[in-house]
């Protein structure tokens, strides 16, 4: 007979195999010319064109590679937060088979596959290969490690494709990052297992060769999303306040109590991160991310939509007449105009008051200051006689690092120009023993732009315009932007721009803020004396009354 087909043992025609057609093949050669196959990898053969008992039956040799693959996509992830992971697949290549002479493929059975996530100082671009071991964890030698997914008894290409498989999607969605530190890498590694079907002649032993194979790893950069806090007072805005909220699900093990173990997916024990205010905020735009009443001072466990305003805005004015959170979760809204907070005639009128008609100036436009220097300032008097300090700019002016010593009121003026703090400048508040001694700067410009290398400033900053607390930055990225700012007193502007990176770190540092402004309340004492009211220059209580804690 010159037609040959497939027959299983029950003799009759098996669906799917393949068919083999004008094949004169002797016995010996039915193993070597394996033409019928199928998934349960059996193949008889017949010279004649129906069934008959005169059949023999053999098993075709499990021939394949294993490799893996993983893609994380592009962009960053943010410490603690929730990332994706596009696909982990697992290739069925074609292997060489001695036996055959030939490369193909058959169906891979009794898969196991591993997935996990680690943190490398490096951004990993290899790895790729074949270990004995199935440890990830212990190859890539880092403590922040964790298995996210492990699968076993898969099957690929259960075609029999003779060009194998590819693209076969075994991991996807999204899992937790560690918090670590920015500039750290968060990488995937996937590994399946056997790399290979083992020898030519190896028909049923599913563990192959007995080696996994590693893919590379896949790595994202850490980025962080730094925040600020105002201590002692509150935010007033014409616009809207802006800032970023981080929700960590990782906190382990510096907060041991909250996360136990590292959390793979999901939001349990999730904390939330970002900037607030002490006391209230009043706005006359919105603010969707920014707390009042200390609302994420260390974090805040209420997440959710609904605790939105309950939890995180208690001390925010709002003019919506809905019960319980709006749909767009944003406090705000007060119905106020921009002059309501201070228009730049209000602004000039503050320092018109002090200082009367503005002397003329006396600092050259574009010089750079030293406060403490006496050919660097004038002296007038106050309505009450009080001696003020004054440095009126005919430019732009640049301040130097300096002290305010006891009992010194100093106001620098540049309206016509900027005024650039390049140095730290501190008052000098030890050991006062009246209010006459409490030392006070006040500065007034076109804009304030601050140097990114100012840690601290003891001043009331008031700018026709903007004030920038790190122009000279560079990228949002650069090194320049990683100092704390620490500004005691207050700052009235129309753009107030927080460019400082320092801070949102990892574990129980997390709510460390890249700026700072705690309001002085050393101003009330301080307007007395300029007024000049009482002769005792103390304070003295005439009002009392004892109020419950508010946190």
């Amino acid at each position: 007979a010159t037609t040959k087909k497939c027959y299983n043992t029950a003799g009759t025609t098996e669906i799917g195999y393949t068919q083999v057609e004008d094949l004169h093949l002797a016995p010996v050669e039915w193993y070597q010319n394996p033409m019928c196959r199928h998934s349960n990898d059996r193949i008889t053969y017949s010279y004649v064109t129906g069934p008959s008992t005169a059949t023999s039956g053999v098993r075709v040799p499990y021939n394949y590679k294993l490799t893996a693959s993983i893609d994380v996509g592009t962009g960053v992830v943010y410490s603690g937060e929730t990332m994706s992971l596009n696909k982990g697949v697992v290739n069925v290549e074609t292997k060489y088979n001695s036996v055959t002479s030939g490369n193909y493929a058959t169906i891979a059975k009794d898969v196991k596959t591993k997935l996990i996530a680690f943190v490398s100082s490096t951004n990993i671009t290899g790895g790729a290969g074949t270990v004995s071991s199935n440890d990830l964890c212990g190859m890539v030698s880092n403590k922040q490690c964790a298995v996210l997914a492990e699968n076993s008894g898969q099957t690929f290409n259960s075609a029999g494709t003779v060009n194998g498989s590819k693209d076969n999607t075994v991991y996807s969605g999204s899992w937790n990052a560690f918090d670590a530190k920015a500039g750290d890498y968060v990488c995937f590694m996937m590994a399946v297992y056997p790399a290979t079907s083992g020898s030519d002649t190896n028909m049923g032993d599913f563990d192959g060769d007995g080696m996994w194979y590693r893919s590379n790893a896949a790595c994202k950069i850490i980025a962080k999303k730094p925040t600020f806090q105002v201590w002692g007072g509150g935010l007033f805005s014409g616009g809207n306040v802006t800032s970023s909220v981080s929700e960590k699900r990782n906190l382990y093990p510096l907060y041991p109590d909250y996360f136990p173990a590292y959390q793979k997916s999901g939001s349990a024990n999730s904390k939330l991160f970002g900037s607030w205010v002490e006391q209230n905020l009043t706005l006359v735009g919105t603010t969707g991310t920014v707390a009042s009443g200390s609302a994420l001072a260390g974090g805040s466990t209420h997440v959710g939509a609904t605790d939105f305003c309950r939890y995180r805005v208690p001390l925010s004015f709002a003019n919506y007449s809905s019960v319980g959170c709006p749909s767009v979760q944003k406090a705000g809204a007060m119905g106020l105009s921009t002059t309501s907070f201070g228009s730049t005639s209000n602004r000039n009128n503050y320092m018109d008051y002090w200082l009367g008609t503005t002397p003329a100036a006396n600092v050259a436009g574009g010089s750079t200051v030293d406060l403490a220097s006496g050919s660097s300032y004038g002296m007038l008097q106050s309505d009450s006689g009080v001696s003020i300090r004054y440095s009126v700019a005919s430019g732009d002016v640049r301040l130097s690092a300096t002290t305010i010593d006891k009992g010194v009121t100093h106001f620098v003026k540049a309206s016509a120009g900027n005024v650039y703090i390049d140095g730290n400048i501190y008052y000098n508040a030890n050991g006062l023993t009246n209010i006459n001694q409490v030392p006070k700067l006040v500065i007034y410009g076109r804009n304030i732009y601050i140097n990114c290398g100012v840690t601290e400033i003891d001043a009331v900053l008031i700018s026709e315009g903007t004030i920038d607390t790190c122009k000279d930055g560079g990228g949002d990225s650069a090194s320049t932007r990683s100092n704390q700012l620490y500004i005691r007193g207050m700052t009235i502007s129309n753009t107030l721009t927080l460019g400082r990176t320092y801070g949102a770190a990892t574990g129980v540092y997390s709510d460390v803020p890249a700026e700072i402004i705690n309001y002085d309340s050393s101003a009330i004492l301080w307007g007395k004396h300029m007024a000049g009211v009482g002769e005792s220059n103390r304070m003295t209580m005439t009002y009392s009354r004892e109020l419950a804690p508010r946190y």
